[in-house]
């Protein structure tokens, strides 16, 4: 991945599948995030399994993302009818409204994922939507940060709480653990994945002393007993 070591990163010219994601429930629903130049694949889509062929079929018009966003990966709110879109290339993230009846995705608000402070070149990476569905969490490659985002119970939009430092270079992807206490990230051009204990009353991130040496981290399971 040598592009992410060049400043400034280049576009894109052709369509990227960056992220898919299943979501629970009848009908076997899949969400993708596709991002480049291309007008045509600057989008979030919903698909769906033909239940006579098996195969994914599009379910619901694909959600627009605007020009130089970048989609890149979704998470969903655990109540289902939230939607929030990590857009890699101009490190932001937009949330939308989601009709679990036919797929449909309505973009409601965008916002930085980087403090208004940073100036330097950095692209989103990966996102998260605490248990409880009071905060979300945002990876940034460049700035090297978990942006931390709290969440309006009644209308689902976001409002920045606070940064930490992903504690290497380049946190490519993160996961909270199993029961949200803890976030792992995994900082790929470091070689490390660093532990973060979590605040559940506000959402916050502090430093842990658990660190682990791995080559080129990028992603992170959990193997539930």
């Amino acid at each position: 991945m040598d592009h992410l070591r060049s400043e400034p990163w280049p576009q894109p010219t052709c369509s990227h599948l960056y992220g898919a994601l299943q979501v629970r429930g009848p009908g076997q629903r899949i969400s993708e995030a596709r991002g480049s130049q291309r007008e045509e694949d600057r989008t979030c889509r919903h698909l769906k399994t033909d239940a006579e062929t098996g195969k994914l079929v599009q379910a619901g018009k694909p959600a627009q993302a605007r020009e130089g966003a970048g989609p890149r990966h979704v998470a969903f709110h655990p109540a289902g009818q939230l939607a929030y879109v990590v857009d890699e290339l101009d490190s932001t993230v937009t949330a939308y409204r989601f009709d679990p009846a036919d797929g449909a995705l309505q973009p409601f608000q965008m916002l930085s994922a980087v403090p208004d402070a940073f100036t330097g070149n950095s692209r989103a990476a990966e996102i998260a939507v605490s248990t409880d569905g009071r905060f979300v969490y945002a990876s940034n490659r460049g700035n090297d940060s978990i942006a931390v985002f709290a969440m309006d119970p009644t209308t689902g939009r976001l409002s920045p709480a606070s940064w930490m430092p992903s504690g290497g270079k380049t946190p490519r992807f993160f996961a909270l653990g199993p029961s949200d206490t803890f976030l792992f990230a995994a900082n790929e051009d470091s070689d490390t994945l660093i532990a973060f204990r979590r605040d559940a009353a506000n959402g916050a991130l502090s430093a842990t002393s658990e660190v682990v040496r791995v080559g080129s981290p990028v992603c992170i399971l959990f193997r539930i007993a």
